[in-house]
């Protein structure tokens, strides 16, 4: 799956070329600036001139809750939306070409095979979780009993 994370990040690195990309999501998202230029009132922790934007990277961080990221990042947080979901959003609105993202056989193989494993660990934990609930309820009808 390297591959889909591949174009995913090739998307990634293009948005974070366009110039003032954060500093209009930042609009968009109603993030008051602060008295600074380039400072801005934290989404996260509310702090009013903490959160630093650096037009040169196209990155944030927050000196108050030490929140760091990029305009992915950003989109991410606001729309609580996960990586792919954000780098989709962000592409559609500023006009960039996703990449065909279809999975391989290969792909799809390797996503049966895991979701088999998921399944079978999660059978054997209710079975591990029952005995040892059974454990817990015969130790402590021996407490009670009296026997030990």
């Amino acid at each position: 799956m390297s591959n889909y994370k591949d174009k995913l990040k090739e998307v990634q690195d293009k948005l974070n070329t366009i110039p003032g990309i954060l500093e209009s999501e930042f609009n968009s998202y109603g993030i008051a600036r602060a008295r600074s230029k380039n400072k801005y009132s934290c989404m996260c922790c509310g702090s009013k001139d903490n959160l630093h934007l650096y037009n040169n990277t196209n990155t944030f961080h927050c000196f108050g809750c030490k929140i760091t990221g990029d305009v992915v990042s950003l989109v991410m947080n606001m729309e609580n939306v996960k990586y792919s979901e954000a780098i989709k959003i962000l592409a559609n609105k500023y006009s960039i070409e996703m990449p065909n993202m279809k999975y391989t056989e290969e792909d799809k193989k390797k996503f049966k095979k895991k979701k088999k494993q998921e399944a079978v660990y999660k059978k054997n934990k209710f079975k591990i979780d029952k005995a040892t609930e059974s454990a817990s309820t015969i130790e402590r009808k021996l407490l009670l009993s009296g026997l030990d």
